[in-house]
């Protein structure tokens, strides 16, 4: 099935605005999750440091790989939910784009001048569908993790 793309008026609409901000907004989820998923990572990596516990390395290593992972996802959290509030920003305020590029480079010097909306839609959505990704791939390699380690354990 093709991929629905949008033409600049659809864009620049208030209604598409609300779209990208409703689903911008599982940001703070997105990050709580994540946050749990490496609080419980960082806890099974700690028994590999106990030695009265016997555990799978395999298994401790496969928690700190989802602990590198969560703290990727949690700062991809963080860019999306700064993204929702620049978005904001940016269709309340919609023929202000050069303040608005001024004042984000003023920030963060990385950030591209008269970048067409198009093109912030679509760096968005790859940071959004990355971090959901992402989310899901440390939960999977915890949970996994945690598997092989009382495998081993009940051994």
């Amino acid at each position: 099935m093709p991929e629905k793309t949008l033409n600049k008026q659809e864009m620049e609409s208030a209604v598409a605005g609300k779209v990208v901000l409703a689903f911008l907004s599982v940001t703070p989820q997105l990050l709580i999750v994540s946050l749990v998923a490496y609080a419980t990572a960082i806890m099974g990596f700690n028994f590999f440091f106990n030695p009265e516990v016997t555990m799978d390395i395999i298994g401790a290593a496969i928690l700190g790989l989802a602990s590198v992972i969560g703290l990727w996802t949690m700062f991809l959290s963080v860019h999306l939910f700064v993204e929702g509030k620049l978005f904001e920003v940016l269709y309340a305020n919609p023929r202000n784009d050069q303040v608005f590029d001024n004042t984000v480079q003023y920030f963060w010097k990385a950030h591209r001048k008269n970048r067409s909306l198009e093109s912030r839609w679509e760096g968005t959505r790859t940071i959004y569908f990355k971090a959901i990704s992402l989310c899901f791939t440390q939960w999977a390699l915890t949970l996994l993790g945690f598997a092989l380690m009382a495998a081993s354990i009940k051994r």
